[in-house]
């Protein structure tokens, strides 16, 4: 054999014993991955609860065992089924890992309190239900349960801010699905003595289950006077008056009830720094219907923890927006709202609580008249129940948001076009052909086609649309939810994003949608609630904020 041929021999000889490791290797991979799990060959399991909490099971934790045989007996012992339930898709499951030290066997479960709906993913997505006698020895160890809702200790909170104040001690236990208390571990819950949290005015408690006990003792922390020692409501406000900081110590206890499935006691103790409390004004205390008055608040640092309540109910929940140092809000009264009431708003923020009282004057905007509105029967046809869900399920979206700073400057309003008004805010009218009767939600006024449509106040575009109904229109939001519609457009000059000046044009007078004569339909909202126009020009009633 010559050196060439002797060469190429050795070559190949030596690739083949590289190959064989590699072989044997992948081999030995695959039946390890495919072969039987043991309790013996899983070096770790690591699980994820419900709750986010990890626990690692390895040598040095004395349940290794215990649990991966519980997993181990879930697996072997499951039904394989053609797919995951829809109603578990979205909920959230134990991710369980399980290595053998060089590979990683992932599944997911989705346990219920029963055992008899349980089922995992495999790592290749294939889906089993697991024997509800395997499921429920898990169940019945404490590291089920994040799967009851009794298990999470409550949440306290003392601010409007929602702040959290976490125990110094804790004593928790909850119902498994045998019925008996299981304890919970708690250490990982309880902070050391001494955190500090600002409130605005005083203090408000909030438990998420409100508990049967609750004792409650308050010092001054520059002196040490005593300020309150005693039995507590939940929910209560304690307003603190001349007193910047104090020492707070909490006691609540929950019972053993067969009602309930979960008992246990918590302890408190945290100081606060108290700040002055939010302050309610109204810009009038008396409108009438159809109009709006202006909220304005001091000393709130989250508008959406502001709750609102009226007494008679005012058929409105306003949504407050930051405005600098302020807090803004507009208040619609409904032209549907009969007979003169004064109304009594209340305004809670944390601990501080404020009544006003708003006088509203029932205005008869129909006059005493019966309109008939004639339009051709193509017209007609463009008004019916149809033609106006089109357009409500696209326009309540845009008249419900608003944006969270004051575009226009306060003023008076001006009239879109110099043009006589053809249909009036407030009054019912009754189509010709047809006979369906509505209520004027706006103003139409008649104008040349392509007459010059200009913005009444400074707005920013929120929606350029066409309906059947409104024709082609232009919504502007002016600021905390007023708004201005536009319709029956010709041509739109503006798109959306733009911001328009008071007197800028937006489009031009026509004919589109349902109207009868050109012009334009003008329309002005607070959040979905329509408002009459006429108290927003110059010679109205129209109130601005005010600055106290």
């Amino acid at each position: 054999m010559n050196r060439t041929k002797r060469n190429k021999l050795l070559l190949a000889i030596l690739a083949v014993a590289l190959f064989i490791p590699t072989v044997v290797a992948i081999v030995n991979f695959s039946r390890a991955k495919s072969g039987p799990v043991s309790t013996n060959s899983i070096v770790t399991l690591t699980m994820n609860d419900l709750d986010g909490n990890k626990t690692v099971f390895d040598k040095d934790n004395p349940d290794t065992e215990r649990m991966v045989g519980v997993f181990l007996k879930m697996r072997d012992t499951a039904t394989k089924v053609p797919s995951l339930p829809v109603a578990l898709g979205a909920k959230p499951f134990y991710l369980i890992q399980m290595s053998n030290g060089s590979i990683d066997y992932n599944y997911q479960y989705y346990f219920d309190t029963s055992g008899k709906e349980t089922y995992f993913l495999d790592g290749d997505g294939n889906v089993y239900m697991v024997d509800a006698e395997a499921a429920s020895e898990f169940l019945s160890t404490q590291y089920a349960a994040s799967v009851y809702s009794g298990s999470g200790i409550p949440m306290f909170s003392i601010s409007a801010e929602a702040t959290d104040v976490r125990p110094t001690s804790a004593k928790w236990a909850f119902k498994d699905s045998t019925g008996e208390m299981v304890e919970v571990d708690c250490s990982g819950k309880v902070v050391a003595e001494g955190a500090t949290y600002p409130v605005e005015g005083g203090m408000r408690t909030a438990f998420s289950a409100a508990p049967d006990y609750l004792h409650i003792e308050i010092t001054n922390s520059a002196t040490g006077d005593a300020i309150y020692n005693g039995d507590y409501e939940d929910g209560a406000t304690f307003k603190f008056e001349g007193t910047p900081k104090a020492d707070v110590t909490v006691s609540a206890k929950w019972y053993r009830d067969e009602g309930r499935d979960f008992e246990g006691e918590m302890g408190y103790k945290f100081t606060i720094e108290i700040a002055e409390g939010a302050t309610f004004y109204l810009g009038t205390d008396q409108i009438d219907t159809g109009e709006v008055v202006a909220v304005t608040a001091l000393n709130v640092k989250d508008p959406s923890k502001i709750e609102f309540s009226s007494e008679p109910e005012i058929g409105v929940k306003p949504v407050f927006y930051q405005d600098g140092k302020y807090t803004r809000a507009l208040i619609p009264v409904s032209i549907d709202r009969s007979g003169d009431k004064t109304y009594k708003l209340t305004f809670r923020y944390g601990a501080a609580e404020q009544t006003l009282d708003l006088k509203v004057n029932f205005r008869d905007y129909e006059r005493g008249t019966t309109n008939t509105y004639a339009v051709t029967e193509a017209v007609s046809a463009l008004y019916s129940d149809k033609t106006k869900k089109a357009a409500e399920d696209v326009l309540t979206s845009v008249l419900a948001a608003g944006e969270p700073e004051m575009i226009f400057d306060g003023g008076a309003f001006s009239e879109p076009v110099n043009a006589g008004i053809t249909r009036y805010f407030g009054r019912t009218y009754t189509v010709n052909p047809g006979g369906t009767a509505y209520k004027q939600t706006g103003i139409e006024y008649a104008a040349a086609a392509g007459t010059n449509v200009t913005a009444p106040a400074k707005g920013k575009v929120v929606y350029v649309g066409e309906f059947e109904v409104t024709g082609n229109v232009v919504i502007l939001e002016h600021g905390f939810g007023l708004k201005t519609l536009l319709c029956h457009l010709d041509t739109v000059t503006v798109k959306v994003g733009d911001v328009v000046d008071k007197g800028g044009a937006v489009g031009t007078c026509g004919t589109t949608g349902f109207t009868n004569t050109p012009g334009v339909y003008i329309a002005n909202f607070v959040g979905t609630t329509p408002i009459s126009p006429y108290t927003m020009w110059s010679d109205g009633n129209w109130k601005t904020f005010p600055n106290p």
